[in-house]
């Protein structure tokens, strides 16, 4: 029944989300935390067993929050990481699966959902108490 629950909230959150627009995508690829590409730096991850493409990407927004003393709020941050997976086509990982982000998508996100108002903000705030925001492991390659 609980799977069923959130199951429906997470849909919800896929429903609502069509209404917001955040523009760029966010690519699927390489390894493990940050790294500097060719000017461009990126968030990259590998694929753990309960990890998923919204769980990477999550981290990634916090991990920029972080490393940018920013804070984003964790209502913003359900908005970024639904929109953000939805561009990417709502991916399925397989583990070992390889995963990199651009850190200017992430910053772009994070950029629009800085201007979500009030009424916007307070739905995604709905979803909140079903998300696990603890994300230390995930996309981190267990040794």
């Amino acid at each position: 029944m609980k799977i069923i629950q959130i199951l429906g909230v997470y849909l919800l959150v896929v429903a609502t989300a069509s209404v917001f627009a955040f523009s760029n995508q966010a690519d699927a690829v390489q390894n493990n935390s940050e790294v500097k590409n060719n000017n461009k730096k990126t968030y990259e991850y590998v694929a753990q067993e309960g990890d998923s493409y919204t769980k990477i990407v999550r981290k990634a927004v916090q991990t920029y929050g972080i490393n940018n003393k920013k804070d984003i709020g964790k209502a913003r941050i359900v908005a970024i990481e639904t929109k953000l997976t939805e561009s990417a086509g709502w991916p399925l990982l397989e583990i070992g699966q390889k995963v990199k982000l651009e850190e200017n998508t992430i910053a772009k996100a994070i950029e629009n959902a800085m201007k979500l108002n009030d009424k916007d903000l307070s739905a995604w705030q709905t979803y909140v108490p079903f998300v696990d925001f603890y994300t230390n492991n995930v996309g981190e390659s267990k040794k």
